[in-house]
């Protein structure tokens, strides 16, 4: 039991799944396309639980389904780029959504095999790129959380008047 000033929530209490998903379904989030390149493969994935995790060292938490098996490729390559999608990369949400039948090297051709220091290809024009290598990695339920510790930042100068991408209720909303 934890307890808190004079309530006391027992541990084995569930929320009711279905009203946390209409709730889920609601919250806001950035848009990012997570990529990996190195000995074990290439990958690229758009992702919404991102979030800086810490300034010393400068981290990034990510998370990324369990259950795809070529997500272990961003564990495997220790390596990866956070590329935040602004309001001229909505068509790449479904690509890299897996919503198309673009294939994994497609996908490679809108990163324009561009680079930071951990080789992890970025997208030219994103509206925020953090390049990371894997520090560390927690199993959650059917999540992996990625940490990853930022070893350089990326903007293009032509983003500054790019608005940010975001989704809430199954929409895209520019900020």
């Amino acid at each position: 039991m934890y307890r808190h000033s004079k309530v006391a929530v027992s541990i084995h209490q569930e929320v009711d799944l279905e009203k946390f998903k209409d709730l889920v379904y609601f919250f806001p989030c950035s848009v990012h396309i997570l990529a990996t390149d190195g000995i074990a493969g290439k990958r690229a994935i758009t992702v919404s639980s991102v979030l800086p995790f810490s300034f010393s060292p400068p981290s990034m938490l990510v998370c990324v389904q369990k259950g795809r098996e070529n997500n272990q490729l961003f564990l495997q390559n220790k390596v990866f780029s956070i590329n935040t999608l602004s309001q001229q990369h909505e068509e790449l949400i479904g690509i890299f959504g897996g919503r198309t039948n673009t294939t994994n090297c497609e996908k490679f051709n809108y990163l324009k095999n561009k680079t930071l220091k951990t080789g992890a290809p970025i997208l030219p024009k994103a509206y925020l790129v953090f390049d990371c290598i894997l520090d560390a990695f927690y199993e959650h339920a059917t999540h992996y959380i990625l940490i990853g510790k930022v070893v350089d930042v990326y903007r293009d100068q032509d983003t500054e008047e790019s608005k940010l991408l975001l989704r809430a209720k199954n929409q895209f909303f520019k900020l």
